[in-house]
């Protein structure tokens, strides 16, 4: 039986001339490999400026002010929770629009995306300039990095309104099928991280602070680039007209309501990975600054070498979303495919050079002469670790395509099972394995994510989902097999 069975009556061949951004023409493998590679680079310059404050900081402050940025990650992605949720929403409405052919309303969901933008950016750093401390004192933060962490935290919340923006242009470019464009932003945005990050800690000896400055001043000048090219887009789409006053479309409380909702849904998963986060971080934390400095510098290698897998699993679900809204679901069947298969790829790479080379990487971090404990920690920590890629690929590449339908609800429970078998390993196995229980942790959420997500996947049920009607639901649980 298919997986994905074809709209009666659905003729391929029958498909609108190609426009600039459309992926629902084409062969799938190749459409989707050329749009992957855009958003791969681009997110290789943002984490660039991510190691780029990891790398001065550890080279530069020592691995108190390491441990001091790491212990602050947890809260800062709390922060986050409504802008991915969010941006999530965004991607999905106007992906399925734009495949559908409704690319005149491109113009509201961006005048309400923006408007919600501006107001909930505000409330967030409020918030979360107040509760920071309160926040480090749950997280048992070590007195000794107390003071630092909540100087990195004050400062990026007080720039978040930019990082919200950040993440909303980037959605919209992606779900119009643009990958180069935020890719040339992203860029120029994280090469002035690394000058300032150069410029403020070692120049003018800022510490955290000038770290925290640096990357909220990188966020402003990835949204002073994007948003008028993002706007100029968007205009054409909707009269052919370029000036950035005919990107703005009108205020709607209905796309506002559904975006909302899928962001929700979306926004649930990310309290659900963010308290996730929050307990292994207090684990971690309770084993002290060196297992801090070990576990963060960890994270920024394992996050720098799985983005092959995390941006095909963008790409994916973009490319989902066009072609559900096209009716096209053949291609949705073919792309999935593909990107499993490369997935997998990806992932027998990556755990190779983890098991070889995962000391080398962690020198780049951290002085060997001085913290030669802290790389011995980490080194075993990642050579653990590699065996868990390989159903973290799969579930990507399943939620993947969840995503793009717009069922991201049953993305946040699939997370959920995937969290409480996490925490359920991490807390089980914490006295005999010690801190390398984390990494037990991740195997045992991944393989359970993994299986879920696929058996939703062959229940078919995600179509009916679909935000803009564009294909029809199962009739039979099994149907769509």
């Amino acid at each position: 039986m298919q997986l994905f069975k074809r709209r009666l009556g659905e003729d391929p061949s029958a498909h609108p001339p190609y426009i600039p951004g459309d992926l629902t023409t084409g062969p799938p493998g190749k459409t989707l490999f050329f749009f992957m590679i855009p958003i791969l680079i681009g997110n290789i310059f943002q984490q660039c400026y991510n190691l780029a404050d990891t790398i001065i900081v550890g080279q530069f402050v020592g691995a108190g002010a390491l441990a001091a940025v790491g212990g602050a990650g947890p809260i800062f992605y709390m922060g986050t929770i409504v802008s991915s949720g969010f941006s999530v929403g965004v991607a999905v409405v106007t992906g399925q629009f734009f495949g559908e052919g409704r690319r005149r309303e491109i113009k509201d969901i961006f005048s309400t995306s923006v408007l919600f933008t501006v107001v909930t950016s505000i409330l967030i750093s409020i918030l979360g300039v107040l509760f920071t401390p309160a926040l480090l004192c749950f997280l048992n933060t070590p007195e000794d990095v107390f003071a630092d962490s909540v100087t990195y935290l004050t400062i990026i919340f007080i720039g978040f309104l930019f990082i919200f923006l950040a993440n909303i242009g980037g959605s919209l470019f992606n779900a119009l099928g643009d990958s180069k464009t935020p890719l040339y932003c992203m860029a120029a945005g994280g090469l002035l991280n690394i000058v300032l990050n150069l410029w403020f800690v070692i120049g003018f000896g800022w510490g955290v602070f000038g770290v925290a400055l640096a990357t909220v001043i990188g966020q402003v000048f990835t949204c002073a680039i994007g948003f008028p090219l993002l706007m100029r887009r968007i205009a054409r789409l909707g009269d052919g007209q370029t000036g950035l006053r005919h990107g703005f479309g009108r205020f709607r409380a209905d796309l506002l309501g559904l975006i909302v909702k899928l962001g929700a849904s979306s926004a649930l998963q990310g309290i659900v990975l963010s308290v996730s986060g929050l307990l292994i971080q207090g684990i971690i934390n309770s084993f002290g600054s060196l297992y801090m400095a070990a576990y963060t510098s960890a994270q920024k290698i394992e996050l720098f070498l799985t983005l092959p897998i995390y941006n095909l699993h963008n790409a994916l679900a973009n490319y989902s979303a066009q072609n559900i809204g096209a009716k096209r679901l053949d291609r949705v069947k073919q792309g999935y495919r593909v990107s499993i298969l490369w997935s997998m790829a990806f992932c027998a790479v990556m755990a190779v050079l983890l098991f070889l080379f995962g000391g080398n990487l962690i020198g780049i971090f951290i002085k060997a002469e001085s913290d030669g404990a802290v790389i011995q920690v980490e080194a075993q920590y990642l050579q653990m670790l590699c065996i868990a890629y390989f159903p973290m690929s799969f579930m990507f590449m399943s939620e993947g395509l969840l995503r793009g339908a717009g069922d991201v609800l049953a993305v946040s429970f699939i997370t959920a099972g995937g969290m409480l078998f996490r925490m359920i390993a991490a807390y089980s196995f914490a006295s005999l394995l010690g801190f390398y229980t984390v990494a037990v942790a991740y195997f045992f959420s991944y393989t359970s994510e993994s299986i879920l997500a696929y058996i939703r996947v062959r229940s078919g049920r995600w179509r009916e989902k679909v935000v803009t009607g564009g294909a029809s639901p199962v009739a039979e649980g099994n149907d769509a097999l």
